[in-house]
């Protein structure tokens, strides 16, 4: 993976700034699709694309054992892409952030994005931002303003 710098997201409008900046790494890096939704529509296109339009399958069968292995390739395939996304938007998130997360988020970056999201631009999150306050045994100790 290239290095890039990005300020991590701080403030609402630090936020906004950094929501810019990594869109462009993660279009660079040809993942962005996998931060805009869960995969659901595009796994069920590819499985589309890859049988036919149903229309035209009517002639034939199209056993569910078929279709079942279709979508767990292609859901595979798309988890990949996900936690790569994810690894990448996670390089750009001080301590404070991350700590906000669920681990799950590790391994979905459109999950990821939302709580991101939800962090700051919520009217309802309670999210404030903590400061370094000292560093002990190489421990970071971190403080409400």
């Amino acid at each position: 993976m290239e290095n890039f710098d990005i300020a991590p997201p701080k403030t609402k409008d630090g936020y906004r700034i950094w929501r810019i900046f990594i869109r462009a790494v993660l279009t660079e890096n040809d993942v962005l699709d996998y931060t805009q939704s869960d995969g659901t529509a595009h796994i069920a296109r590819q499985i589309n694309a890859k049988l036919g339009p149903p229309l035209l399958n009517s002639d034939r069968i199209v056993y569910p054992e078929v279709r079942a292995i279709l979508e767990r390739d292609f859901r595979s395939e798309w988890e990949r892409g996900s936690k790569k996304a994810a690894r990448l938007i996670a390089r750009t998130l001080d301590d404070p952030v991350k700590a906000e997360l669920v681990a799950q988020d590790f391994d979905d970056a459109y999950k990821m994005m939302e709580h991101i999201r939800d962090l700051f631009e919520s009217p309802t999150s309670t999210y404030v931002p903590l400061k370094p306050a000292a560093v002990s045994d190489g421990m970071k100790f971190f403080v409400y303003p």
